[in-house]
């Protein structure tokens, strides 16, 4: 089944994607613009495959699932996540700074490094 997110509320989004998931295991979500908590607490077995750049806290407290990212990520990829598989084939430059600035290790100028590197 694939869904298309396009301009889509993340809300409407998620509801789909977990009505899918009822009735199969693997779903592909395309043209994802920003929304968010795609994929949170996804269960071992099942899949999400996501084109475009999902919003904050996809895959949070993710549960053995697996979600797959055709293009870049937001903050907090895998917030609380308690088991799975999360890869990225883009550039997941934000969940870096997200650990850094949760660790607090990172400094303005730093940031600011990192925000003329993107």
């Amino acid at each position: 089944m694939i869904i298309e997110a396009g301009l889509t509320r993340y809300e409407a989004v998620n509801k789909e994607i977990e009505k899918q998931l009822e009735k199969q295991n693997k779903v592909t979500v395309k043209d994802v613009n920003g929304q968010r908590y795609i994929g949170c607490a996804l269960d071992e077995g099942k899949t999400i495959e996501v084109y475009g750049t999902p919003g904050n806290d996809m895959a949070c407290y993710l549960n053995g699932g697996r979600v797959v990212v055709f293009g870049n990520c937001q903050d907090a990829v895998g917030n609380t996540m308690g088991g799975g598989e999360i890869v990225v084939h883009g550039h997941p430059v934000m969940l870096w700074v997200t650990v850094c600035v949760t660790a607090k290790f990172i400094s303005v100028i730093t940031l600011l490094a990192v925000a003329v590197f993107i």
